[in-house]
């Protein structure tokens, strides 16, 4: 490891000691925080692993290794910390040359790049197949995560040749293309996805809100790292050296991580909403023209026919409506443009006619960016950034 020459262990002890404690709170506050959050965010992360178990217990096997890969990742770098946490605290106590000391610092852009890396990947996969597998949607955003990860690779070779926290002004120029590359990918993703979602409305109610719901789950999911890498990107600019970088640092990737596994385990929550408790609803179609003649209709007296033949007539036209059947296997929607007839009621065997042809022709969007009914056990896990 390169050592700082000219000065002996106990005039470096004495250095640092001396700028150290004139903000001891700014520098040691910190760094104790982070290693408290990166371990509060660990358990969060265990928590909602075993509430993915259970609940996805036959998911797809590309999200099992994007899920049990960061999940190990954190689990690496909680350890990993804890060791940083030992050298600077415990086995290091009363050397206060060890806290600013990289022997340990200088691996962290790799650790942080690998968990948020796969994250990226997986919300990318759910863009792809959102937009129909459109081959612009990679090409826009690779360059900017291969980008981050030459960064982070280039921020652990170049910390490799310093001693200790003193010299890492050149370092910059890598950082934020190492953050910076992170930052841009979670916001492109995140808008692809949003974008998508928004052009996915089809003017029935319940599907609006379906859509309305994961755009919701989107936005909180991705806001928390967004915030996260600003402000790292802002404390590491105004002050390379100082002890709230490392508190960044120390919990960065964990909060890509609970906010995949929040994405996922909104799945359960999202099918739950849309089975609700009956097994028949109704799915309100209300467009632009629609609207308009709903508040016209509202200030028009209603016929004065003796049958009541034409009162219901007026409120079809007025407020035209299509049965929705829900099943405990997911939600069937039948075609668009479906006139109900009052006099209509649903048998049992209409409803496993329906159900059966539905399951080929349902065409309510999915996340995923297909139509299969089976598909929509997997609405939430197309966010960012399901």
């Amino acid at each position: 490891m390169p050592h700082r020459v000219g000065f002996t262990p106990q005039q470096l002890n004495d250095l640092t000691r001396g700028g150290i404690e004139k903000h001891i709170g700014l520098y040691l506050g910190p760094v104790i925080l982070g290693f408290a959050f990166d371990s509060m965010l660990l358990g969060c992360i265990i928590q909602q692993l075993i509430w993915n178990a259970i609940w996805t217990p036959s998911d797809r096997l590309f999200n099992k290794i994007i899920l049990y890969s960061v999940v190990m990742l954190s689990v690496t770098t909680t350890i990993f910390n804890d060791c940083f946490f030992f050298h600077a605290f415990a086995s290091g106590f009363g050397n206060w040359y060890r806290l600013i000391q990289l022997d340990y610092i200088r691996w962290f852009p790799i650790l942080d790049c690998a968990t948020v890396t796969f994250v990226q990947i997986f919300y990318l996969e759910r863009a792809f197949q959102l937009h129909n597998r459109s081959k612009w949607v990679p090409i826009i955003v690779l360059p900017f995560l291969l980008a981050s990860i030459g960064g982070a690779i280039g921020g652990t070779v170049m910390l490799s040749e310093l001693p200790d926290a003193y010299g890492l002004g050149p370092t910059k120029p890598v950082f934020y293309i190492w953050i910076g590359g992170t930052l841009v990918v979670d916001l492109l993703i995140t808008s692809i996805i949003f974008h998508k979602l928004i052009k996915s409305r089809t003017g029935w109610s319940d599907t609006d809100l379906m859509i309305n719901k994961l755009i919701t789950i989107s936005v909180e999911t991705q806001l928390p790292s967004t915030m996260v890498a600003i402000a790292f990107m802002v404390s590491y600019g105004v002050k390379t050296n100082a002890g709230m970088n490392a508190f960044f640092e120390l919990f960065h990737p964990k909060v890509h991580v609970v906010g995949l596994l929040t994405v996922l385990n909104s799945r359960n929550k999202l099918r739950n909403e849309l089975n609700g408790t009956s097994n028949l609803k109704e799915n309100n179609y209300i467009g632009k023209k629609d609207k308009n003649k709903i508040l016209s209709s509202k200030f028009r007296p209603k016929s004065k026919s003796r049958s009541g033949d034409k009162d219901i007539e007026n409120d079809i036209h007025d407020n035209p409506s299509q049965p929705t059947v829900i099943l405990e296997d997911g939600m069937i929607v039948p075609h668009l443009g479906t006139r109900v007839d009052p006099s209509f009621e649903l048998s049992s065997d209409y409803l496993g006619t329906q159900t059966r042809k539905s399951q080929d022709e349902d065409d309510t969007p999915s996340v995923d960016g297909g139509s299969d009914v089976k598909d929509q056990g997997d609405l939430g896990a197309g966010l960012r950034p399901d």
